[in-house]
């Protein structure tokens, strides 16, 4: 169902019987709201499924973010730290790409705004808060895809190879 299609369903009911229209308006309206309610109780499930150190996590994945060339060993020294914050590399991926990337990445969408030298934890904290409880109709700020974001894929990578590769013993 697009807006355009059910804007012309309401036309046409309407030509034929206004009831019609009123009834189709709040079948639309029913639907609308049931979307709604799921996605929101999508995103609360989500929020509860993620790891206790969230914020801890975001603010190490944003150093992916951050406006300098990061060594082979900065990005293996980031996975190792990441594995030590209890969550597992599918649940960072997520975290990266749908609430980390979309806040911290903005800056690589308007080259304009210079270099990034980092991010404050309560501000970034705040801006990705904000992001996840954007209303259910709200588009995402940016896309979902980390190959949009230039580097972000490779870096991510290494970071994702240092963190599964296998703990020593100590």
């Amino acid at each position: 169902m697009t807006p355009v299609g059910m804007a012309w369903g309401l036309i046409e009911a309407a030509r034929f019987h206004w009831w019609l229209a009123a009834l189709m308006a709040a079948l639309f309206s029913g639907v609308a709201m049931l979307v709604g309610k799921t996605v929101r109780r999508i995103r609360v499930e989500r929020h509860a499924a993620f790891p206790p150190r969230r914020e801890e996590i975001w603010h190490a994945l944003s150093e992916l973010f951050v406006d300098t060339e990061h060594s082979t060993a900065e990005l293996e020294a980031l996975g190792r730290r990441l594995r030590t914050l209890g969550s597992d590399t599918t649940t960072l991926e997520t975290i990266l790409r749908e609430e980390v990337a979309p806040v911290a990445g903005s800056w690589m969408r308007w080259p304009t705004v210079g270099p990034w030298p980092g991010f404050d934890r309560e501000h970034l904290a705040a801006k990705i808060r904000a992001h996840i409880a954007r209303p259910w109709f709200a588009p995402p700020y940016g896309t979902r895809t980390l190959a949009s974001y230039p580097g972000i894929a490779e870096d991510w990578s290494v970071v994702r190879g240092a963190f599964d590769e296998p703990r020593s013993p100590a």
